[in-house]
């Protein structure tokens, strides 16, 4: 291959050409003329202009912001008055329309080194230039590459204009910059000893995002307590505009139904909820690290809690002044006093430590024997077969336990335990009808108390009553009585005749024989019946028409153990609601509806849940017999 060597022609016609040196010999290669090196050294060859501009700015490794050294004012010949860099690292043609919306908008409109500082006239700027050199139909150079990719490129630059022009759009995508660092400082030895330059300069960059400007920055090691609480104050009470909508994974456009539509934004919503209280999480975990490192916090903590210090201090010094003069005075006194209270108070601690054993000794003895004697009367499956008659007895047991003292229960777990099956049933059925046999007792001996006292008020007040004949309102009281306590309910004639006594205004006493044949004669006589109801009907509308704001009493019952007093209307609505709160199965049931209700024991409550178990069984008993 020849070679030919052109030499510059002389500059004048004085001067001559000469060789100093000989030439080395030639040397054959290929060259590439087109390719993605060539195509590049060409753009920058075309961008002359522009990177002389962009030699006059300097990015300081990520941070955001402007250093201008030489023609920092613009000139009026500059199309981008001084605003628009290219950054000669960033590629236009690699970007890609696919990938649009992860591409940095900034950088592709040559607005890098500005970003959220930019202004809406800088946008318009700057995508003027990039329209007039890189739009399709205008670029005459087009460095190698097809109409397909300059396209492509052009897409990009257009959808960056799209998103930075917009206010919303540019609000979204400057909520998630890519360039902008979310680290915090953490609470940490390094965080504490360089406090204002460690944590200074992460609030200056988040206090971009307060809807509240300007927002109060950290200040120095000399700011006053007003200033560092409202510091803390304000950023405590930090409002974000920060808003992540840019990154939403589901495309709405995209939906095919309403129905679609409405489910991607509820999938939109929910990320952009999460993500918004991660950002609240992040901005609270700042000012917790930076309130927990702060050195000034720890300072004023310390000045006011010696300056309270000091202020105690006095004050016990001028108590303790007033005292010592007090003590002074009354030294002698309460030396004698002492010893004597010390005496006292020992003896009355023995006294209470030896009654308190005595007690506790008591108290765990007969738990033991209650224990033992539940153990005794499990191992015999309480004495049955019958899961009914097994809950009856099982009542029966916590009876005993309540009501027995404890050489009464010895001996009878002694029976129980000792004894085979047959004995010792015997005795657990013995001791049970003795038990029913007094509670019984003591009722009717309450009842003859109770109508004794009656008789002796009727008496007193002028008062006499016939013992035989029924007036029109115990008549009433007896229907009433009867139609209370159906057939099937425990000694329900002994039940009837307490009520009649108990509600009776005559004064007499009626006895079960007497309400059984009052009853009977009732029942045969149509007239007597109906002029019963009719009387009881006239006396009721009589008394309901003059108090008619006077609330009704409850009926009270005179069943039950020895001493228990009549459940009222509140007790059993909380005993209903109990027995509903607590199931069965739960081993403490009876202990968790005493305490509900308040006012009743547990064998109170047994007792009172067993009647009304009675009364469902005797109300059932009659409908099934009626039918």
């Amino acid at each position: 291959m020849a070679c030919a060597v052109y030499l510059p022609p002389a500059g004048d016609a004085d001067c001559q050409t000469m060789a100093l040196a000989p030439l080395s010999a030639f040397t054959c290669c290929s060259v590439e003329r087109a390719g993605r090196w060539y195509g590049l050294r060409s753009r920058r060859q075309r961008d002359v202009s522009m990177s002389s501009a962009h030699n006059s700015c300097s990015v300081d490794d990520g941070e955001e912001g402007v250093d201008s050294t030489d023609g920092a004012t613009a000139t009026a010949g500059d199309t981008t008055s001084g605003l628009l860099k290219i950054q000669s690292d960033f590629d236009l043609m690699s970007l890609d329309p696919k990938d649009k919306k992860e591409q940095d908008h900034y950088a592709v409109l040559g607005l890098a080194h500005l970003r959220y500082r930019a202004s809406d006239d800088d946008v318009k700027k700057a995508y003027r230039n990039m329209v007039l050199k890189h739009h399709p139909d205008k670029r005459k150079d087009t460095g190698g590459y097809g109409r397909e990719r300059l396209d492509a490129v052009f897409t990009c630059i257009k959808h960056a204009n799209d998103v930075l022009s917009n206010p919303s759009s540019r609000r979204s995508y400057d909520s998630v910059d890519p360039n902008f660092d979310d680290a915090i400082p953490s609470n940490s030895a390094n965080s504490k000893a360089n406090f204002i330059s460690v944590f200074g300069p992460v609030f200056e960059r988040n206090s971009r995002w307060s809807r509240d400007q300007p927002m109060p920055l950290l200040g120095d090691d000399d700011t006053s307590y007003e200033d560092v609480d409202d510091f803390y104050g304000a950023w405590y009470e930090f409002d974000s505009w920060r808003e992540f909508s840019y990154l939403d994974k589901e495309d709405v456009d995209k939906a095919e139904s309403r129905e679609e539509r409405r489910w991607l934004e509820r999938q939109n919503k929910q990320q952009r909820t999460q993500k918004k209280k991660e950002e609240s999480t992040r901005l609270r975990t700042l000012v917790d690290n930076a309130y927990a490192c702060d050195p000034r916090i720890r300072r004023f903590k310390e000045e006011a809690k010696r300056k309270k210090e000091d202020q105690k201090a006095a004050k016990a010094a001028a108590a303790k002044a007033a005292a010592d003069e007090r003590l002074r005075v009354q030294r002698e006194k309460e030396e004698a006093e002492r010893k004597q209270q010390e005496a006292e108070a020992e003896e009355a601690r023995l006294q209470a430590e030896a009654a308190r054993k005595t007690r506790e000794a008591n108290k765990k003895a007969m738990q033991r024997e209650r224990k033992a004697f539940r153990t005794a009367c499990k191992s015999h499956n309480y004495f049955t077969d019958d899961d009914a008659k097994r809950v009856s007895h099982m009542e029966n047991v916590e009876l005993l336990c309540e009501a027995l003292s404890i050489t009464q229960l010895e001996r009878l777990r002694t029976e129980v335990s000792a004894a085979n099956y047959a004995d010792a049933k015997g005795a657990f059925d013995r001791q049970v009808s003795q038990l029913q046999s007094q509670q019984e007792r003591e009722v009717r001996q309450a009842a003859e108390a109770a109508a004794a006292k009656r008789r002796a008020e009727a008496a007193a007040s002028g008062k006499s009553a016939s013992q035989n004949s029924w007036g029109n309102d115990d008549a009433a009281l007896l229907v009433k009585a009867v139609k209370m306590h159906p057939a099937g309910t425990v000694n329900r004639w002994e039940v009837i005749s307490q009520f009649v006594n108990q509600h009776s205004t005559s004064g007499a006493t009626r006895t079960s024989k007497e309400c059984i044949s009052m009853a009977k004669n009732i029942q045969k006589d149509a007239t007597m019946k109906k002029d019963v109801n009719k009387k009881a009907f006239e006396r009721f509308d009589k008394q309901h028409g003059q108090a008619a704001s006077r609330e009704s009493v409850p009926t009270e019952r005179t069943e039950g153990p020895s001493g228990m007093s009549p459940w009222t209307a509140d007790e059993q609505k909380l005993l209903e609601k109990a027995m509903k709160a607590f199931p069965s199965s739960d081993p403490e049931r009876w202990e968790k509806i005493s305490a509900k209700v308040g006012t009743r024991s547990v064998v109170e409550v047994k007792k009172r849940v067993k009647e009304l178990v009675d009364k469902v069984k005797a109300k059932k008993s009659a409908a099934a017999a009626s039918k």
